[in-house]
């Protein structure tokens, strides 16, 4: 039996795959290493990264604990993230009618002219929703 190592490996950047496991094999912590948690068969981990020497580093999908575990004890799983998408690329062309400054569109745009066209908004009551007179 193999210690687990001492300390974590500084972070990395994210790869372009994620790693998840399932635990196959129950595994108690051992309470001389702090780092170590245990699993019970079908256990769901998140996050799975080698720890060297035949131990990982994984995240329990349920508790949200983080530890070591066996490497022999677990199923790992990759899953491929998707590409990201790019952000579409302006266009050099402009329109024949298009502004060429998007606000002077707005600077443009009249207000109706006959304020008489505007309906007036009804005054909020303190006693609650408007309700209408019988009669």
């Amino acid at each position: 039996f193999r210690a687990p190592p001492t300390q974590r490996k500084p972070p990395y950047a994210a790869p372009a795959m994620a790693t998840n496991a399932t635990a196959k094999f129950a595994f108690k912590a051992d309470p001389s290493y702090q780092q170590t948690m245990s699993l019970d068969p079908g256990t769901k981990l998140l996050e799975v990264e080698s720890a060297g020497d035949g131990w990982m580093w994984g995240t329990n999908a349920e508790t949200q604990q983080r530890g070591l575990f066996p490497e022999s004890y677990v199923q790992v799983e990759v899953i491929e993230k998707p590409a990201a998408v790019p952000p579409p690329i302006p266009s050099s062309r402009k329109k024949d009618n298009a502004p060429s400054d998007p606000t002077s569109s707005v600077a443009s745009m009249s207000i109706a002219e006959d304020e008489e066209d505007i309906a007036p908004l009804p005054t909020p009551s303190s006693s609650g929703p408007a309700t209408r007179a019988p009669g």
